[in-house]
């Protein structure tokens, strides 16, 4: 009797079983066994954007390539993508998890209309995820990283913002002015591209139309060139690689965004142009490496530039300085008793698995006394500044700076340390950090290192 009643529980279980969250079982495995690259967990890749089919988005469900469709039936409902997401912990309509379980929902209902000769007559905003719940996204790939069975819901984001931006022409709140911005002047803020070198004019750093080759081309970026807080930390890279002596170089009115908000605020149409310009003004100079002290740029760079020709290393200022320190070119010479902590970018940590070189700078300087934040390393949390972020208004019940700001605060009340002009911005313009001091590593070590002899240690 009891073999017969197991039997039949098995039988009468396996018609349900493709209509259940256990069909996960199944096709988690077919997931994984795609191979999508993944962002950073150590590996050397970034998170791939590639456009759908659809030249202007997603706008259905059917117009999703299919990989992402099957990450709807390989979702186990385990919500750690909705745990970690810094839009869901502000209190913004935001939840991965929900976008995914709606996928799988609609999905069904999609199946069984076209099984009928019919249509989805459902849009992705209407049925899957809000309107402002996609403008919510920071795009840090917290959920990416962390999801067990490889579903990429930042991927259905970012094409249904492709979709809004360049079908609809809804961009953001403000985000149509940034965009336009940096289509006209190169740059999000609309300033005058004539004035990109402006912050180094007292520091003799030659722009490479006058001398064509160097062996060190500082990347600055926009928030370098234009933002007074940001130019600090500009100032302070050069400076310290004048005193390695290494021979640096600026493109000055030359260089153009990288297209990365753009990119990421759906507008791939302006990426594309952004690239197409920065390669050209690069070929026609040579140099050894490109360094920059912003993990935006270093990703679109050194990841995506370089899938359409560009082909010198590209490097972030914390591996730079990390090395002439340990070259014995770089010299501390000073202390920094100070208590500090250390926020990770998520562009940094998470995306290209760069977490070791900052804690060696910082470990490097006497007297500072160092506390790990609980989520660190390619754990971080977002600063709210990625995604286009930086440049419109993310509506929560808090701010997801605020939330970042007090876990610093509980780890060290003093000095919070970062690698990124974004993550800088963002936390010196919320009310939050109190008395505490907001300071790039390369402005840490400004004041304590001097030119060493060369030699290791």
């Amino acid at each position: 009797v009891a073999w017969w009643l197991s039997l039949g529980l098995i039988l009468a279980f396996l018609p349900y079983f493709p209509y259940s969250k256990h069909f996960h079982l199944v096709v988690a495995p077919i997931n994984l066994a795609l191979d999508r690259q993944r962002p950073a967990l150590g590996s050397p890749h970034a998170l791939p954007l590639n456009p759908s089919p659809g030249p202007l988005g997603s706008h259905r469900l059917e117009e999703l390539p299919w990989p992402r469709l099957v990450d709807a039936f390989a979702c186990i409902m385990c919500n750690r993508c909705q745990e970690v997401c810094p839009a869901y912990a502000a209190g913004t309509p935001l939840s991965p998890a929900a976008l995914e379980v709606n996928k799988r929902f609609e999905l069904k209902g999609l199946m069984r209309r076209l099984a009928a000769g019919q249509s989805s007559p459902h849009t992705l905003t209407a049925s899957v995820i809000p309107e402002e719940a996609v403008w919510s996204c920071t795009t840090c790939a917290a959920c990416v990283a962390i999801c067990p069975v490889g579903n990429e819901p930042l991927q259905d984001i970012l094409d249904i913002r492709r979709f809004l931006t360049l079908s609809e022409g809804r961009p953001p709140t403000r985000g149509g002015h940034v965009l336009r911005n940096i289509r006209f002047t190169g740059n999000p803020w609309g300033q005058n591209p004539e004035e990109r070198g402006d912050w180094a004019i007292d520091l003799n750093v030659p722009v490479l139309a006058e001398k064509g080759t160097c062996d060190v081309l500082y990347w600055v970026g926009c928030s370098g060139s234009f933002d007074p807080r940001a130019r600090t930390v500009a100032r302070a890279v050069v400076q310290l690689l004048q005193r390695a002596g290494l021979d640096v170089a600026i493109l000055g009115p030359e260089e153009w965004c990288t297209g990365d908000p753009a990119r990421r605020m759906g507008e791939e149409g302006l990426f594309q142009e952004c690239q197409r310009r920065n390669l050209e003004t690069l070929r026609k100079y040579r140099f050894e490496q490109i360094v920059t002290a912003c993990p935006h740029c270093w990703n679109v760079l050194g990841k995506e530039y370089t899938q359409n020709g560009l082909q010198v290393p590209v490097r972030h200022h914390t591996q730079l300085l990390a090395e002439l320190l340990e070259e014995g070119r770089l010299r501390v010479r000073g202390e920094a008793p100070l208590r500090a902590t250390f926020h990770d970018p998520c562009y940094l940590g998470r995306y290209n698995g760069e977490v070791s070189a900052p804690r060696r700078l910082v470990a490097a300087v006497p007297g500072l006394t160092y506390q790990e934040m609980p989520r660190s390393g390619r754990n971080s949390f977002c600063c709210g500044g990625g995604g286009g972020g930086a440049f419109y208004d993310i509506v929560g019940e808090r701010r997801i700076t605020d939330i970042r700001l007090e876990e610093a605060r509980q780890a060290a009340d003093q000095v919070l340390l970062t690698a990124c002009p974004y993550c800088t911005i963002m936390f010196e313009g919320s009310a939050a950090k109190g008395e505490m001091r907001i300071q790039d590593v390369a402005e840490l070590l400004l004041p304590v290192t001097e030119a060493g002899d060369g030699r290791h240690g």
